[in-house]
């Protein structure tokens, strides 16, 4: 008992099946985005910069316009936002990896 405390216990199930994260489309697997949900608004309000990820990631779509519609940290103005140092909005990044000649099992689903 006390050597799970120091050690991991995790044990994965399944296959993995050689898909990476960015070949998945968001309709089926969106990535974590902070939002806030707000009376008055039919989407939710988006926490953070999202100017360096691929939009399917949020998980959602506004046909009558864009994400950064709903974007709160382009309210601000750049001398609250400028602060590398200390952000206060959380910070999204995302780093699409090199094509590869690998079957992807997400092609077509979801497009």
């Amino acid at each position: 008992r006390i050597q799970s405390i120091f050690t991991g216990t995790y044990e994965p199930s399944g296959a993995i099946d050689g898909t990476d994260f960015s070949d998945v489309p968001g309709e089926i697997f969106e990535a974590y985005v902070p939002q806030v949900k707000a009376k008055g608004f039919n989407f939710p309000l988006i926490a953070c910069d999202i100017s360096s990820i691929d939009e399917k990631f949020i998980g959602w779509k506004d046909e009558d316009g864009d994400h950064s519609e709903h974007v709160l940290f382009a309210d601000l103005p750049p001398e609250i936002t400028g602060n590398k140092e200390k952000p206060i909005f959380s910070i999204m990044k995302h780093w699409t990896p090199p094509p590869s000649t690998k079957t992807n099992f997400y092609d077509g689903i979801g497009r």
